[in-house]
């Protein structure tokens, strides 16, 4: 009877204990937005940020403590403070997601940097190694970066070829891209028809 006493105390101690990086984002997601209760994603987001150096985990931690009714104005910063070194020093370790999100970070005022753009740069660079590499989610991220322009001077033409790699390769995202850029066009060319005297074109679709 005391053994188990013993071990359900120490369930309950340890219910918020994560087994690895994976686990932690996937129950703080899970709290955070099927359960609304970002009091309790926030012991898995904090799980992910320090053990696991996770910087996106930090970012959502400081968002809980920035806009939550569980603000808390001083861990809200030390987040986000932690949020930025860490995409940072992870960019300088060739992850072109840290890069991009650094960059990011510092485009939209959410701390200081010297030059954003170059970050942007070093993001598509290791994007478009990894595309060739065969790795079809940097060929999507790259092709995003091609439609926006950051980074790289802005292509249609090539961010559609990236996603036709990407996409016949099996990346869901890519594929979705295209079928969205097809149908812009498809309304574009049609209201173009429709102009010029092809009246049954005129006809919005049902």
């Amino acid at each position: 009877m005391k053994k188990f006493l013993f071990l359900s105390i120490f369930c309950l101690l340890n219910a918020s204990e994560c087994n690895n990086l994976n686990d932690c984002i996937k129950q703080a997601k899970f709290y955070h937005f099927d359960k609304q209760n970002s009091q309790k994603a926030s012991k898995y987001y904090k799980q992910a940020c320090e053990k696991y150096q996770n910087y996106n985990a930090c970012k959502s931690l400081s968002d809980i403590y920035k806009y939550s009714k569980n603000k808390n104005i001083s861990l809200g910063k030390k987040y986000k403070d932690k949020t930025i070194k860490l995409s940072k020093s992870q960019c300088k370790n060739q992850n072109p997601k840290a890069c991009y999100d650094y960059a990011n970070f510092c485009e939209i005022k959410y701390t200081k940097c010297d030059d954003f753009d170059k970050y942007y740069k070093i993001s598509a660079e290791l994007y478009e190694k990894e595309c060739n590499k065969q790795n079809y989610n940097s060929c999507y991220q790259l092709a995003l970066m091609y439609s926006d322009g950051l980074g790289v001077n802005a292509s249609e033409t090539k961010a559609i070829d990236l996603h036709k790699i990407a996409c016949f390769n099996k990346n869901a995202k890519s594929c979705y891209e295209i079928a969205k850029f097809y149908e812009n066009k498809y309304n574009e060319f049609s209201k173009k028809s429709c102009d010029f005297g092809i009246k049954n074109l005129c006809k919005k679709p049902n």
